[in-house]
């Protein structure tokens, strides 16, 4: 039964994931594209890990899958080069800014001063 519920909170968590991914493209990204990266960002937050490895075997517990199609999975999005971080990355900052109410976001990357940038919510 314990089992059955994991599974059902992983399919309810990965569905939101993916409608985020979804909107924060618009369209823009091919609907597999969007079903593995939510895949993965559904990993990611169940590991806290960036090793492709325990992405992997966080997606396949909260999924139910097997642990080896998992990290095959989450191994051919990052190496797809249809995916650009940066592009995510763009996408997916002003949303966060806009969610804790901050106007404006000031972060050259530069330089690690706490006057040069505003801190996350």
């Amino acid at each position: 039964m314990g089992t059955v519920r994991a599974e059902r909170a992983g399919t309810l968590r990965h569905e939101e994931v993916r409608a985020f991914i979804a909107a924060l493209y618009e369209g823009e990204l091919h609907t597999k594209r969007v079903t593995a990266l939510a895949g993965a960002t559904l990993g990611v937050m169940a590991s806290a890990s960036l090793a492709v490895a325990v992405i992997g075997q966080a997606l396949a517990q909260a999924r139910g899958l097997v642990t080896k199609h998992a990290i095959k999975q989450v191994d051919r999005l990052l190496s797809n080069a249809g995916i650009d971080v940066w592009d995510s990355f763009a996408r997916w900052v002003p949303r966060q800014i806009g969610a804790c109410g901050t106007s404006w976001w000031r972060w050259t990357g530069r330089t690690t001063t706490a006057t040069d940038r505003q801190p996350w919510c």
